[in-house]
């Protein structure tokens, strides 16, 4: 977590915090223990919010969880966080957001192992 603070609230929403670009193996082992558990898990695959309209291509992180615990993704898509909230909430406007949710969707089979099969999962299809 880069800005100050923001461990903190992650933790007191019950979020666990990950630092991008770094592997833990340990970390990995309890998000896909979350993920077998039946309880949901939000993930951001871009690795954050954008100030930019639009998607960003997903990092392999999010594929490989969902890979390893065989479990299916619920897409959801959230428009409306591109407004700097601080600056408006200190002039006392709320900015529209919505929420799309979509239908939840297994990732295909794959085969392999190793670099060939993160590989595969970063194709588009």
């Amino acid at each position: 977590m880069e800005r100050p603070g923001q461990n903190v609230l992650v933790r007191l929403y019950g979020g666990i915090p990950v630092h991008r670009g770094e592997y833990d193996r340990r970390l990995v082992e309890k998000l896909i223990s979350v993920l077998n558990s039946g309880y949901p898990l939000l993930i951001a695959p871009e690795g954050g919010r954008t100030h930019t309209i639009g998607m960003r291509r997903g990092n392999p992180g999010a594929a490989h969880l969902v890979d390893q615990a065989n479990v299916q993704v619920v897409p959801v898509g959230i428009q409306g966080t591109t407004d700097d909230f601080l600056k408006k909430a200190l002039h006392w406007e709320r900015p529209t957001i919505e929420m799309h949710i979509g239908v939840p969707i297994t990732l295909p089979p794959l085969e392999g192992r190793g670099k060939a099969r993160r590989m595969a999962r970063q194709q588009k299809r």
